[in-house]
Order: structure tokens, then sequence, then C-alpha cells
């Protein structure tokens, strides 16, 4: 067997070019990165109903909770959390985080119901409110027992997190690097199931941080509203400069003017009339699309970029579900993001009722887990494994002889005829704007037309 080929390398970049890039990077890793008071995963505050405070939780409650994002297991009661003088006010408290969590994910689309554990605190130099940052976060979901009146439950919805604000501001400030992968592996006991042990996590990461003034961590556990998922696009932008220098698009939106020449490509066009010449099996639409939707495809296809737009109801999501099976049935891969969650699922609706849902690997929101990626990897494969092959010929054969005879159809209305040398189309255009009082009675019989 001949040795797998090499990697292409990216091509050669100007020191102008990866300097504008470099720059742009600066900008965007800043305005994505907040790190003023504001953000409470670097400077954390309770408040009265936007957090719960749940240090000193029952532990069997606790162990519990930490073990409910198994699907044998149920979540745990809030009244089994907190002693009985705190119910009330604590599941005023869920609601307003439970109800706010709900809102980021409508709009926003993202998950921010966090538990912290652990709380990281050093000095500041600037005489304000001193830094407090969750040092791990487990996605947790709120939902009530029997309507509004009902008992509160949370459960666990999906991997523990390093706080990645936390790590960028120690590198930031301080030069120290956290690296997940280095230190999650120190978190004990989560795979199993069982109450993990912190403290292994807690003692590396303060050891690698002792050089930061005043560093330690304390024990907290809180439940709250925390959004860090630009973080990973920050992790991207800091690690992947030559990349993002060698790639046209990203070049040409950080200013470079070659680049964004050379993304913009040639404009092609294409005649809409080729689109009724292809064959069958060239061809793998799987919803309804008009000529303009087929020629976005044809032109995508073409390897153009390109941008659809247009308002609600006018097949944008039709026509990228067509362009995922197009590429997919090419042996393509397809990386489908957008900022809400709704936009995902019209998407995945669409090729599930093509029953080609197996094809996709949904990685959207906090609840998702390694378990939950190897069930979808195993589904897939089993669903490709069985499949059938199919028999289309006749399928194929029946759709070029209707296909050709509406070409037909359409050819006919539209060709001039004589005497007036004008086409059907034209004439019945004519008709429809003649007065009501120029209506006939008169019929010719079909001999004489």
């Amino acid at each position: 067997m001949p040795p797998p080929a090499p990697a292409l390398a990216s091509p050669p970049v100007s020191p102008e070019r990866q300097a504008k890039v470099d720059t742009a990077r600066r900008a965007w890793i800043s305005r994505l990165v907040d790190t003023s008071r504001r953000n409470n995963l670097l400077f954390y505050r309770d408040t009265k109903n936007g957090t719960l405070e749940l240090t000193g939780a029952d532990p069997d409650a606790m162990r519990r909770l930490l073990q409910s994002g198994r699907a044998d297991t149920d979540g745990v009661k809030l009244a089994d959390l907190v002693s009985d003088d705190r119910k009330v006010q604590t599941s005023a408290a869920l609601a307003e985080i439970a109800k706010r969590a709900q809102i980021n994910f409508e709009e926003r689309g993202l998950d921010t119901m966090f538990l912290a554990i652990g709380m990281a605190t050093w000095s500041v130099d600037d005489g304000g409110r001193p830094t407090a940052a969750p040092v791990v976060l487990v996605p947790v979901g709120a939902s009530q027992l029997g309507g509004r009146s009902g008992q509160w439950l949370l459960r666990r919805k999906g991997d523990v997190k390093l706080n990645d604000v936390l790590t960028h501001a120690l590198k930031e400030l301080h030069g120290i690097v956290l690296s997940a992968d280095e230190l999650m592996p120190q978190l004990l006991g989560d795979d199993e199931g069982e109450a993990f042990d912190l403290q292994p996590l807690f003692t590396a990461i303060q050891a690698k941080a002792s050089a930061v003034p005043g560093f330690a961590i304390t024990d907290r556990l809180v439940v709250g509203n925390f959004a860090f998922q630009k973080m990973a696009i920050v992790k991207d932008l800091q690690e992947l400069t030559h990349a993002l220098g060698a790639h046209d698009l990203i070049a040409g939106i950080a200013g470079d003017a070659g680049a964004a020449q050379t993304a913009r490509g040639g404009r092609e066009s294409m005649d809409p009339h080729d689109l009724d010449r292809l064959a069958p099996d060239e061809e793998f639409l799987i919803r309804d699309a008009d000529s303009s939707q087929q020629q976005a495809i044809a032109l995508t296809l073409r390897g153009q970029n390109g941008v659809i737009s247009g308002p609600p109801g006018t097949g944008k999501s039709q026509t990228i579900s067509n362009l995922i099976a197009e590429l997919v049935a090419r042996g393509k891969t397809v990386l489908f993001v957008a900022e809400k969650r709704a936009a995902l699922d019209v998407v995945l609706n669409r090729l599930d009722a093509a029953d080609l849902g197996h094809l996709c690997l949904d990685c959207h929101g906090a609840e998702l887990t390694r378990r939950r990626v190897a069930e979808q990897f195993k589904e897939s494969l089993e669903r490709v494994r069985d499949a059938p092959v199919p028999d289309v010929a006749t399928l194929h054969r029946h759709f070029v002889e209707r296909r050709d005879e509406l070409n037909a159809h359409a050819r006919d209305l539209h060709k001039p005829r004589a005497p007036w040398g004008i086409s059907l189309h034209t004439l019945y255009g004519r008709l429809l704007t003649l007065p009501d009082a120029a209506a006939c009675r008169v019929r010719l019989p079909k001999q004489v037309v």
C-alpha cells in the first residue's frame, strides 16, 4: 500500500498581508472578550434573583445533581439542595434564572445556565471590585413539576467545562497558560458518574497560577447565567495565525485587497435552460427549487462564493437544505453554522424529512456530550452500512420523459405563431387586459383553430 499523500502546504503569505490579518485578529479578539467588571465570568457578583447560592448544599443531593446527566437518572428537587428557610427565595431566583436562560436560547441561540463550581480570586491594581471568576462550569437545566406552582427540578445537561474567560485573563494579564486538555483529566470520578473530586484540578490550577499575586480558589457552588461561547472563536483567532493569513476570504475581510479580489473570483453566470439538460443522476435536490435557487446551487457547486439574502419565506433554508444534499452526494463535508438554534432546526428538520438526518452531526448546545457525539456517529455508521443500493433507472427514465414534455409545452407556449407573429403566452396576456365589454359570445370550432 502506498504511503498517504502529504498534506498540501499553505501558499506563502506576504508580510504585508499577514500584518493586516494580525491587526484585524487583535481587534476581533478585543471585541469578543469583555474583561471589564460587567463580565460575570471574570467578576462574578451575587444578585437577589439572578444567582442561586448552593454552597453548603446537602452532599448527597449535590452528588445526585452531578450524576443527573445520565439517561437513567431524574433531576434533583431544589428543595433537597437548600434549607427550609430559603425555599421560597431560592424558588423565585431559579425561576428568574430559568426565564433568562430561555430568552438567551430563543433570541441568541446560547445555552447560558450553568452551575459554577469554585471561585478564583487574585489581587487587582485598579482598586475596584476584586476578581471572582468561576473555575469550572456544569451545564444545567431547570423545570417545574405540575405547572407554575410545582417544585423546581435541576438536572445536569452536559460535560464539565473549564472557564475559558479565566484562562484567557490569566494568559493576557499574567502570562499564565492553563490548558483544558492538560487540566481536565485531573477531575476525578466524572467518567464513572460518581461524585467527582475537584480538589486535584484546583490544586493543579493553583500550582500553575502561583506567581499571580493573591491567587486563590474558594469553595463556591452557584447557579446563574454565564455566556462564554465566543471564547471558542477567540481560541481559533489566537492559535490559527498562519492559517487565517493564508485564507483569502479572511484576509480579504481583514483589508487585503488582493485577497478580497481572489476570494471574489470571476463572477460566473449560467443559462437556466442548462438546468433542464442535467442527467437525473447528476442532480440531488431534496426540496422544490425554482430556477433562481437552482442557479445559486449550481454556481456554488462550481466553487463560486456568494451571498443569498431575502426576507423570511423566500426559500433560503430550503436552498441550504438542497445545497447540503448536493454537496454530501458528491462526497463533500459541509459545516453549517447559525446564530440561533431555530435556524439550525429548520434545516435539520428538512433533512430529516428527506431521511438524511443520519448524515448530520448536531454539535450545537451546552448539553452536547462526548457520549452523545459517539451515539450520533454510531447511528450514522449503522444507517450507511445497512442502506440498500437503490434502483432508480425506471424513476429517472420517467422523470426525463415528463421533464421533456413540460419543456416542450413551455417552448410551444412562447413560440411566435402566424399570422400575427406573437406567442400564445403574449396573446393570453393581451386578452386578460381587455375590458369586460369586449367579451364575445361567438366561439370558433376547433377545426377552424
